[in-house]
């Protein structure tokens, strides 16, 4: 004698939004408000079409100076930030602030998207170079992208040891 088993309904599965993300932003003032403008726009395109379960976004010079944090249903769509200082490249960066802040406050993602110049001032090439990789293995993140405008490209940029850069040129 055989016996029917009923299938399980299709999809055999329940969507899961389990991506983590944190935005850091450089302002110090080396970001053209249209590069910014550009980076929040893509930030929001990219939110639409993974749904992630959970967004950072920090804002960085020498320091963290404002984060925010979104878990679904309340990740839609971000705005600029607002009262950033005047396109100069006057103001000291660090690149470290945001990491360690993520340490101390146990944030934990799976992925970083750093928007920045990559002209640190307030840090030498040689301590970004050993403690970069040990703050993002202490995050637990798997990935880490850099945006960088591309008119930094022939430069004497710093060249990050983890993650992957992204010129991004600018619709201006």
């Amino acid at each position: 004698m055989s016996t029917f088993v009923t299938p399980p309904p299709w999809p055999r599965y329940i969507r899961e939004r389990t991506v983590t993300i944190a935005f850091i932003i450089d302002t110090s003032g080396s970001i053209h408000e249209t590069f910014l403008g550009m980076f929040v726009d893509a930030i929001n395109d990219c939110m639409r079409v993974i749904e992630p379960a959970e967004v950072w976004l920090i804002q960085c010079d020498q320091e963290v100076t404002d984060v925010k944090h979104y878990v679904w249903p309340h990740v839609t769509a971000l705005k600029a930030p607002s009262g950033l200082p005047e396109f100069k490249g006057e103001r000291l960066t660090a690149f470290t602030p945001p990491f360690r802040y993520m340490v101390r406050n146990r944030i934990r993602v799976k992925n970083i998207i750093y928007m920045t110049d990559l002209y640190p001032t307030a840090e030498s090439r040689e301590d970004l170079d050993r403690e970069i990789p040990v703050l993002f293995r202490r995050i637990g993140a798997r990935k880490l992208l850099w945006l960088v405008p591309e008119d930094v490209k022939g430069t004497d940029y710093w060249k990050p040891p983890v993650g992957k850069i992204i010129w991004i040129t600018p619709l201006l």
